[in-house]
Parts: structure tokens; C-alpha cells; sequence
């Protein structure tokens, strides 16, 4: 393959796309990463005591699988959870009352 590049731009664009084509391969999670967690390993996912991921379980805040005895999460959940406990930040919440305000009217 013959390419001449004429242009600094014509060359920041060949390779913003070949980068996006090579990203664009890459699989969100790596392979070895395991899908399903243990209780030990969600709690350090999580950064919470096992003791308090046993509590999240037994009130059914969070969802889990039981094989045998054994308890596992799911990553995605896990990660989701995570997700909706987030607070809003200032400019969040500022939006928030603005946009409320104009709804009023």
C-alpha cells in the first residue's frame, strides 16, 4: 500500500482512525477477568467489609447467585450498584434546582 500524506492533518486523521480501529478491538472486560466474583473478592471490589456485603445480601440491597453454599456476584452488578449510590456533585445538583425552577413556571 502506497500513502502519501500531504498534510499535517491528512496525518493526525490517518491516525486518529487507525487508533479508533485498533480501540474498537480491544474487548471491554480482558479475557482473564473473571465474570463472577467470590464473597472475599466482591467485598474488596466493593471496599466494604465482608461482614457488611453478608448484611447487603441477607436484606437483598444487593443481587447475588448461590451455588451450593457458596455466594458470587456478578461483576456487572456489582458494578452497577456502585453506579447508583453515586451522589451528585455541585454543578449536579445546581442543574437540578434550575431545572426544577423553570418547570414550575
Amino acid at each position: 500500500m502506497n500513502l502519501i500524506i500531504t498534510t499535517s492533518e491528512e496525518l493526525q486523521a490517518l491516525l486518529r482512525s487507525a487508533i479508533r480501529q485498533e480501540l474498537d478491538k480491544i474487548p471491554d472486560r480482558p479475557p482473564d477477568e473473571k465474570k463472577y466474583l467470590n464473597v472475599s473478592e466482591a467485598a474488596r471490589f466493593l471496599g466494604i467489609p465482608k461482614s457488611t456485603l453478608y448484611q447487603f445480601t441477607s436484606q437483598r440491597r444487593l443481587e447475588f447467585t448461590k451455588v451450593g453454599r457458596r455466594l458470587l456476584f456478578s461483576r456487572d452488578t456489582l458494578e452497577e450498584f456502585l453506579r447508583s449510590r453515586r451522589k451528585a456533585n455541585r454543578h449536579e445538583i445546581a442543574e437540578q434546582i434550575v431545572t426544577r425552577k423553570v418547570e414550575k413556571r
